[in-house]
């Protein structure tokens, strides 16, 4: 009986502490670094202004601006720059007559293609290297490798940056490192 008491709590708690968000509006996907324009509307058309209250960026960490929103008849905009994090942002608005609503945008990293390219050739060119036992070639290899392996564990693969693309990363990272050791100690004793 304990046991569903905890259960139920916690499911109650989890739908509180999730209703904001499941409930707010996101109003795009833009790219990371990128300046967004956010945007609000006065629902009821009875306001004059918008103030942005706060943001909340991916990391769970938040930002008071209370800043007034640039208004065109019914619909503000602000100009935000701070769009380093991959995930989604957070913002609070409250129109001068009252009314508040918490909406959202998404931020993502790069172009999922051009890292599954770089991931195949460049551990490609290390097993082959490894066939043709070319230390030189390995050792260019690697350098790419640990180059790929430090750009995902700050940005994230495409638009994904969680615990598996910091594994996929890491481990990029260690064998682009193991190998170009390897590579420059057989550089340095083979001659």
């Amino acid at each position: 009986m304990r046991g569903k008491l905890f259960v139920l709590m916690f499911v109650f708690v989890m739908i509180l502490v999730a209703t904001p968000f499941v409930l707010a509006e996101s109003i795009g996907k833009y790219p990371q670094g990128s300046t967004i324009n956010i945007t609000n509307f006065c629902n009821d058309g009875g306001c004059s202004g918008i103030d942005l209250i706060s943001i909340e960026y991916p990391d769970g960490s938040s930002e008071i601006l209370n800043q007034a929103m640039t208004m065109e008849g019914q619909k503000g905009f602000y100009e935000f720059s701070n769009s380093y994090q991959i995930g989604t942002y957070y913002f609070t608005a409250t129109g001068s007559n009252g009314i508040t609503n918490v909406d959202s945008f998404d931020i993502g990293g790069g172009d999922l293609g051009f890292f599954i390219v770089g991931f195949i050739l460049l551990y490609g060119l290390l097993i082959y290297s490894i066939s043709i036992r070319n230390s030189y070639l390995g050792l260019i290899s690697c350098f790419g490798l640990t180059m790929l392996g430090i750009y995902t564990s700050f940005n994230g693969v495409g638009d994904f940056k969680n615990s598996l693309t910091s594994v996929i990363s890491y481990v990029t990272l260690a064998v682009g490192l193991g190998f170009g050791f390897e590579s420059i100690r057989d550089i340095i004793y083979s001659t």
